[in-house]
């Protein structure tokens, strides 16, 4: 499973990438809207009945703890959310959570939230990019603090040139015709673990 802080992409980009993978898990059709005062909504649903039928509040609160998210909701996503008066509404956030302040924060916002599952934290996020991989892969700058992707990309990438070029060996090796001096050379590696092979531009 991946195991992503979110700490190398912004709000912004937190935005979006909940919105690829809420579309994805859920099948939804989320939108996004640009940037400014959101009155509540970073992303939503509409439906002919409701214009805020779904609507989803993204915090990305890198550096934060728990104490200023639930504060934030208390102080002033409370209000908003009732105004919305949305069917359904969905947190989530970079903050790794709790059972216990899942469910806390569902009962600050129940009936609008309607189960703890909707409140969606950072291992919730890390489970579904491993779901959607090609998600995973569109958010390069993710890979900045993985290790793991990062060496996936490097091996990946020595990988394909290693079988490009045993390739072109195993075409070219009928034409090989071992001769002495392969054995000399072995030797001086054996003995002096270094050997440099020198000759004219062309010689093969």
């Amino acid at each position: 499973m991946s195991n992503y802080t979110f700490s190398t992409i912004n709000d912004k980009e937190f935005e979006l990438l909940v919105l690829d993978l809420l579309n994805a898990k859920l099948n939804l059709n989320l939108q996004a809207f640009k940037v400014g005062p959101d009155q509540g909504v970073d992303l939503r649903y509409s439906s002919s009945e409701n214009n805020n039928q779904i609507v989803v509040q993204a915090k990305h609160y890198i550096g934060s703890g728990y104490p200023k998210l639930k504060k934030a909701f208390l102080k002033a996503e409370l209000k908003k959310v009732k105004d919305l008066n949305p069917d359904r509404y969905i947190i989530a956030t970079s903050l790794p959570l709790s059972i216990k302040q899942k469910d806390e924060l569902k009962e600050l916002l129940a009936p609008y939230i309607l189960s703890s599952n909707d409140v969606i934290g950072q291992n919730d996020l890390n489970t579904y990019l491993s779901e959607f991989p090609e998600i995973e892969k569109k958010q390069f700058k993710l890979w900045f603090s993985s290790v793991s992707m990062l060496n996936a990309i490097l091996n990946n990438a020595i990988e394909g040139r290693t079988k490009s070029y045993l390739e072109k060996i195993k075409s070219k090796i009928g034409l090989y015709v071992v001769t002495k001096n392969l054995d000399k050379a072995n030797e001086l590696l054996d003995q002096k673990k270094l050997l440099l092979i020198t000759g004219q531009p062309g010689l093969g």
